[in-house]
């Protein structure tokens, strides 16, 4: 492949690099600046020393030749339309300094037409097993092809779904380590497929239904970094080697890479929502997986397209044309962050992403300048608010809830933001404090300053609400204790990872390794204090029954009740209500005692007052016929105003407690309801201690 001919002004100065010529350059040590002026201006130099001709942008500290040309000019003289000489003797250009220099560039700088793109016969990467770049990349491809063919399929045990790519992950990369160097994507599947096998052991359920989707996020996930922190993008770590190495380092080699690295990223993205919605979306099932797949078939395409019409490109400034591919690769890591993060959440439950979700926008926030760390925090903030606030429309009007789903996300982000700004002002090792107290102290503040109640901001402890040994440190903190413990190795983990030399990242802004080996060894020793400090489960198993009742939904009940069938639900307000709803629940009680359930828990109807003492003795004497715990929600009429409130009554006829709902409606408290007091008791019974909540008490 020879040299376009169409080359702007800054490919071909960078171009010259190709062009040069070691054999006339021994023990030379110079930098040639250009000085340009005219159509394309800017200022350049190559470096040469060591047998090596090195481009820069900007000027040389101490130029040895510096040349002021007008942009035309030069290219005219590059393309042979114009003599150097003749032109600097016309006065067209000027040159001064080292001018021997100048004698020796026909010598330096071969003709453009003597220079190739094509790599050498047999170039090759180094070891015994003689492949191409390509034919690597495809080795590399493996382990995912494995992972993601078998992993949905019924009956394949994880052993082969993630057991098998591990190992060839580790194969191929040990094979690397001791021939060559790994590149992104072989680093990238061992720790991946590394992850995915202790999630695995764990017997997580959220995995087993959601790993093949979070696999495609983090495939995006390395394209799309490989572009901020790699030395190079990740599709050219193997079509490098279809090159003379004098291009690896060229722009015209680098900036189709980072497109297609682009591309492949965002496309590995949306398969992952449209793989997310075929299972949300069973009855389109069928057809979202086929446009899952079938947009590869245009990501292969433009591939290959642009792979061969991008040399007749031109680029006016490749540095800002950079900054923006690594804006956009940004934009999409704060988007895998929030996905991550949603995947923790009880409708996916794959809770140990949680300790390490926010790590891809911590890194990109870190890598990013701070005049853009809150647009690329909003990807993020956005679809974690659309993942855990998703309701809004069913309880609001649907424009006021989306809005207020799009309001929720950018406050998320304003977070981000906030602790950015406190981690670019913190000195050495607090640094990793910044993050973690920032979004601590606004959980904090959510409770004791409220704003339209405390639902609106989801708490970041609650991703490991299926993670006994995380959740004892609520005892002794509450939830922002635990939420900062889970920020603080988020931010351990970024910080770790960019002080790698795998990662092309200044350490001037991050703590020390050790002070991050330290924050993770602290959340460590918290989190296994307390797996030992959990008491002993009993020996026996027991159930729980969960009641659906509809009772909103039965025209006959709803007749007997003063609210509108939109109203009702805050309150069945009437005896002839009360005794209906009643009836409805007793007979699914009934139905469901031959299970032997522990706890029967009714649904949230606040269908009788408490101080009616007619329907308490009738919920006693349910919970004595069927011998279990029933939990069921009641009105009560308390010193401190009317509550929704959950009742438990036992297997004895007696009355275990009681606990009003705190985070009222804005309905509820249209007809009366008040917040409760914001005490959270806990009952003993021979099963354990057992809490009781209504509604939107559990965000």
């Amino acid at each position: 492949m020879q040299v376009p001919t169409n080359l702007n002004l800054r490919q071909t100065l960078e171009g010259m690099t190709l062009a040069f010529n070691p054999k006339a350059a021994p023990g030379l040590d110079a930098a040639i600046q250009f000085d340009v002026t005219g159509p394309e201006p800017g200022v350049y130099h190559l470096r040469i020393a060591g047998g090596e001709c090195i481009f820069h942008v900007g000027p040389a500290a101490a130029p040895t030749l510096t040349i002021s040309t007008p942009s035309d000019i030069w290219l005219k003289i590059s393309r042979g339309e114009l003599s150097g000489q003749e032109a600097l003797m016309q006065g067209l250009y000027s040159a001064e300094g080292d001018l021997s220099l100048m004698l020796k560039m026909n010598d330096l700088f071969k003709p453009t037409d003597q220079v190739s793109f094509d790599a050498p016969p047999r170039q090759r990467p180094a070891g015994p097993i003689s492949l191409s770049g390509m034919a690597w990349m495809t080795v590399a491809f493996l382990p995912w092809i494995i992972h993601w063919v078998t992993f949905d399929i019924p009956g394949v045990s994880h052993w082969i779904s993630v057991g098998l790519p591990l190992l060839l992950s580790a194969l191929i990369v040990g094979y690397r380590l001791i021939f060559d160097k790994p590149t992104w994507m072989e680093w990238g599947g061992l720790g991946f497929f590394a992850l995915a096998g202790g999630i695995a052991l764990t017997g997580n359920d959220g995995y087993a239904v959601w790993g093949s989707i979070v696999s495609s996020v983090v495939m995006g996930g390395l394209w799309l970094s490989s572009l901020i922190f790699a030395k190079m993008p990740l599709s050219g770590e193997y079509s490098k080697w279809s090159f003379t190495r004098t291009l690896w380092r060229n722009s015209m080699f680098i900036y189709p890479n980072a497109v297609i690295s682009l591309m492949w990223g965002w496309q590995f993205i949306v398969g992952a929502l449209l793989g997310v919605a075929a299972i949300l979306l069973p009855n389109l099932m069928v057809v979202l997986t086929v446009i899952r797949y079938l947009l590869l078939v245009p990501a292969f395409i433009f591939t290959s397209v642009y792979q061969k019409r991008v040399l007749q490109l031109r680029v006016a400034d490749y540095e800002a044309t950079f900054a923006r591919l690594r804006f956009w690769a940004g934009m999409g890591l704060s988007a895998i962050s929030g996905l991550l993060l949603a995947a923790t959440m009880p409708n996916f439950d794959v809770g140990l992403l949680g300790w390490l979700a926010l790590v891809p926008l911590l890194m990109t926030i870190t890598a990013a300048p701070a005049r853009q760390h809150y647009v690329l925090a909003l990807p993020f903030g956005l679809i974690w608010s659309i993942a855990v606030h998703n309701w809004y429309p069913n309880i609001f009007p649907p424009a006021l809830g989306y809005f207020l789903i799009v309001a929720v996300g950018t406050f998320y982000a304003g977070v981000v933001l906030l602790g950015a700004w406190l981690q670019a002002r913190l000195p050495g090792a607090l640094k990793l404090l910044a993050m973690p107290v920032a979004w601590a102290a606004v959980e904090f503040v959510r409770f004791i300053a409220p704003v339209a109640g405390d639902w609106w901001f989801v708490l970041l402890a609650k991703s490991q609400w299926r993670f006994p040994p995380a959740l004892q440190v609520l005892n002794v903190t509450g939830f922002p204790g635990l939420s900062f413990l889970v920020m603080l190795a988020n931010v351990a983990i970024a910080f770790l990872l960019l002080r790698n030399q795998v990662f092309r990242v200044s350490g001037a802004t991050k703590p020390g390794f050790w002070a991050s080996v330290v924050a993770l060894v602290i959340v460590a020793a918290i989190v296994g204090w307390g797996a030992v400090s959990i008491p002993q489960p009993p020996a026996d198993t027991f159930t729980i029954a969960a009641l659906t009742d509809m009772v909103n939904q039965d025209p006959d009940i709803l007749s007997t009740s003063e609210f509108t069938a939109e109203d009702f639900g805050a309150a069945a307000n009437l005896p002839e209500t009360s005794q209906s709803i009643f009836a409805v629940d007793a007979a699914l009680t009934r139905s469901v005692a031959n299970q032997q359930p522990a706890f029967i828990v009714w649904p949230e109807n606040e269908f009788s007052y408490a101080n009616d003492f007619h329907f308490i003795d009738q919920l006693k004497a349910l919970a004595r016929e069927v011998n279990a715990y029933i939990v069921a929600d009641v009105v009560w009429q308390a010193s401190t105003g009317m509550h929704d409130t959950a009742l438990m009554v036992g297997p004895e006829g007696n009355e275990i407690g009681r606990r009003a709902k705190i985070n009222t409606t804005a309905g509820e408290e249209n007809v009366g309801f008040v917040p409760g007091p914001r005490e959270y008791p806990v009952f003993d019974t021979p099963y354990g201690q057992v809490g009781i909540g209504v509604c939107w008490d559990r965000h």
